[in-house]
C-alpha cells in the first residue's frame, strides 16, 4: 500500500493549499450574522430606537452610545455617514431596551451637543437620511 506518502508529501501539499485558505476565509466572513458595516443594525422595533440628526461626520458610535446613556440604558448606537459626500453632517441611531426609554431620550437629548454640532433627536422611522 502507498499509505506512507503523507510524511514526505506533507510539506508540499500544505504550501499548495495556502491559496485556497484566503477565499474560504472571506466567504465565512461575508456569511456573518448580517452585521455588515454598510447596512447598520437590523432594527426590529423602531419604537425603541432614537433617530439622531446633525451628527458631526467624525463622531463615532461610541460617542452616541455615551450620549444615549445619559437618558437611559442605550443598548447600541450607530453613525450613518452622509450620502452627500465627505464633511456633511451624519445621522445616527441609538437603540434602547424599551420604548419608554427611547421616548425619554428623544426629549432629553434633543439639542444636545456632539462635537461642535447641536444634534436633533426624533422618533426613528425608516426614513432614509
Amino acid at each position: 500500500g502507498g499509505g506512507g506518502g503523507w510524511g514526505k508529501g506533507g510539506g508540499d501539499s500544505w504550501g499548495g493549499a495556502k491559496g485556497v485558505w484566503q477565499p474560504m476565509f472571506q466567504k465565512t466572513w461575508d456569511g456573518g450574522k448580517g452585521k455588515g458595516k454598510s447596512k447598520g443594525p437590523k432594527i426590529q422595533d423602531p419604537s425603541k430606537v432614537v433617530w439622531v440628526g446633525n451628527v458631526p461626520p467624525e463622531a463615532t458610535y461610541k460617542e452616541l452610545l455615551e450620549l444615549g446613556n445619559h437618558a437611559g440604558t442605550a443598548k447600541w448606537a450607530e453613525v450613518f455617514q452622509s450620502k452627500k459626500g465627505k464633511g456633511g453632517p451624519a445621522t445616527g441611531a441609538i437603540g434602547y431596551g424599551t420604548a419608554e426609554e427611547a421616548t425619554q431620550a428623544i426629549q432629553m437629548l434633543n439639542g444636545a451637543t456632539v462635537g461642535s454640532n447641536t444634534i436633533q433627536t426624533d422618533v426613528y422611522t425608516s426614513k432614509s437620511a
